[in-house]
């Protein structure tokens, strides 16, 4: 996708967000499901959660169970790294508009 890697300052605001449990101040939910990312999303499961209860499937083996896991796994990371990105969007974003206020350069000479 030729897409830069989110920074790792970003990624640790994405973990802190998980763990808290709700978004923060910067990112609301509203912006975050204009990315199409819940917060349901980014929380990890474990093989557990796949293989009883709520996701289980009628039939479905341990091994499918396991192949779901890693199904959802490599999505929550890939939109941990899309939030992450959306960070530090934010960010630059945060500091061109600084940059423009201190009379930095002009947008055009950046």
């Amino acid at each position: 996708k030729g897409l830069m890697a989110a920074s790792a300052e970003s990624r640790e605001r994405v973990r802190a967000i998980v763990e808290a449990g709700k978004f923060d101040s910067e990112v609301s939910e509203d912006a975050a499901l204009q990315l199409g990312i819940t917060l349901d999303v980014l929380l990890p499961k474990t093989l557990a959660d796949f293989s009883s209860g709520l996701h289980r499937k009628a039939g479905e083996t341990e091994e499918h169970a396991k192949v779901r896991l890693q199904s959802y796994e490599r999505r929550r990371m890939d939109k941990t790294e899309k939030l992450a990105r959306e960070f530090d969007r934010i960010a630059a974003e945060q500091a061109a508009t600084a940059e423009a206020a201190a009379g930095g350069p002009p947008p055009a000479a950046r």
